[in-house]
């Protein structure tokens, strides 16, 4: 585990991108519909949001009190 989470494209089997996260531990993952943007959460209680194409973060959002389980866009 070395905080990296990866989007793979299921079809080639070829990495579309990686996002260095902060959690320890990933307990949820969701692309948006439009497949732009990726949320990634855990139990380290936040939930970051990424541009697939970019890589960049877009957004964390903070303030759960407890590990998060699921994430939907």
């Amino acid at each position: 585990m070395d905080g990296t989470a990866v989007l793979w494209n299921a079809a080639t089997g070829t990495v579309v991108q990686s996002f260095r996260v902060q959690e320890y531990r990933l307990t949820a993952v969701a692309v948006s519909g439009d497949g732009q943007r990726v949320s990634v959460a855990g139990g380290g209680r936040t939930a970051t949001v990424w541009d697939v194409t970019s890589g960049k973060k877009l957004q964390t959002l903070t303030g759960h009190k407890d590990g998060i389980t699921c994430v939907a866009m």
